[in-house]
C-alpha cells in the first residue's frame, strides 16, 4: 500500500508536468479467454451436464482511456492464424496475431504498440479536437513479456510502467473491467446449452468485439 500511495503521487505529478487530462491516459492489459470452456458452477448456473470442457483459449488484450471514450480495437492471439482459422473470413473486428503459446509476447505486444495502439490515439485525437501530435500515456503492468519502456515510445506517446507490487491495487483493467468483459462474454445472445463443437473460434473473436 505505501508502494501504492508512492506511485500515485508520482504519476500526479507527471500528469500534472505533462497537462494531460485523463483523455490522454490509457491502460492496457490482457486476460485469458478458455472460448470453449463453460462457466464454473458458481457462475451463471453451473457447468452444462455431459458436456466435456475444453482448454482451448485466446489471449485477448484490452486498452482504453480513463474517461473510456475511446476503445482500442482488441488484440486477439491465437496458436492458428490466416483466414483459413476464421472460414475465410477476410475482415474480421479484432486485431489478429499468432503465436505458438498464445500469449501475447515482446514482438507481438511493440507491433500493437506502434500500428495499432498509436495510429488508434493520433485518430481519436483528430477526432476529439486535440492536436494530433499531443502527449499520451499508457499505463502497463511490469510484466516479463513487456518491451523495455524505451521501445514503448512514439513521438508525443510513450509507456509508464507500475511497480510489480501495485498491480491488483491501482491498475485500472484489474478493477472490474476484465469481470466486466468476462460476464459479458458468458452472457451471450445465445443459451450456454446451444455450445456446442459447432461453435468455432470465429464465433469466439466476434463475441470479443
Amino acid at each position: 500500500h505505501r508502494a501504492a500511495e508512492q506511485f500515485c503521487g508520482f504519476f500526479r505529478s507527471l500528469t500534472a508536468e505533462h497537462g494531460l487530462s485523463p483523455e490522454q491516459v490509457y491502460n492496457a492489459d490482457e486476460t485469458g479467454l478458455f472460448w470453449r470452456c463453460l462457466p464454473s458452477p458458481s457462475l451463471e448456473g453451473g457447468a452444462v451436464p455431459g458436456v466435456r470442457q475444453s482448454k482451448d483459449r485466446l489471449t485477448v488484450l484490452m486498452c482504453a482511456n480513463a474517461t473510456g471514450s475511446h476503445k482500442i480495437k482488441p488484440l486477439v492471439v491465437g496458436k492458428g492464424g490466416g483466414p483459413r482459422a476464421f472460414g475465410g473470413i477476410q475482415q474480421l473486428p479484432v486485431a489478429y496475431k499468432a503465436q505458438g503459446n498464445a500469449w501475447v509476447d515482446k514482438e507481438i505486444f511493440s507491433d500493437w504498440f506502434h500500428h495499432i495502439f498509436v495510429p488508434s490515439v493520433k485518430e481519436h485525437f483528430r477526432a476529439a479536437g486535440l492536436p494530433e501530435d499531443g502527449k499520451a500515456i499508457l499505463l502497463l503492468d511490469n510484466a516479463r513479456a513487456r518491451p523495455r519502456e524505451a521501445e514503448l515510445a512514439s513521438g508525443n506517446i510513450f509507456t509508464v510502467f507500475l511497480p510489480a507490487s501495485v498491480t491488483s491495487l491501482l491498475q485500472p483493467m484489474d478493477q472490474g473491467i476484465r469481470r466486466d468483459f468476462m460476464r459479458h462474454f458468458v452472457n451471450p445472445p445465445v443459451p450456454l446449452q446451444a455450445c456446442h463443437p459447432r461453435y468455432g473460434m470465429n464465433d469466439a473473436v466476434f463475441s470479443v468485439a
